[in-house]
């Protein structure tokens, strides 16, 4: 375990410069979009429905994951998952217990296969 610890993280350090992280751009000119990143920024611990999402920002589905893709460059899906690994790999740079990150990560790396939903990762 303490080599696969070594590769995620060094421990000790405040920071981690070396590795990257996810670091949304809301630099570009979709309102509507930005708004869905609040959203997202905001509920990412819970249950995200796109579906759902696209509604709350006035889009069908199809509609909302070819603009949101445009303007971050990623999936509204992908988008997610990159907030629960960041927010991850904040809680092992403060040295949160692993009985707290464990459950969020299975949660994160579960929903690659739950399709439009991911699940609620709050508890």
């Amino acid at each position: 375990m303490k080599k696969k610890s070594i590769l995620i993280l060094e421990r000790g350090r405040v920071v981690q410069p070396s590795f990257v992280g996810c670091h949304p751009s809301k630099h570009h000119q979709d309102p509507q979009i930005i708004k869905a990143q609040n959203w997202i920024e905001t509920h990412s611990s819970h249950a995200v429905c796109i579906d759902d999402l696209a509604s709350f920002v006035g889009m069908g589905l199809r509609n909302f994951k070819r603009r949101f893709k445009n303007a971050t460059g990623d999936s509204p899906l992908v988008y997610v998952q990159k907030l629960r690994m960041e927010s991850a790999k904040t809680m092992l740079e403060k040295n949160q217990p692993e009985s707290k990150i464990l459950p969020a990560w299975w949660d994160m790396m579960i929903s690659v296969f739950s399709g439009k939903c991911l699940p609620d990762m709050s508890a």
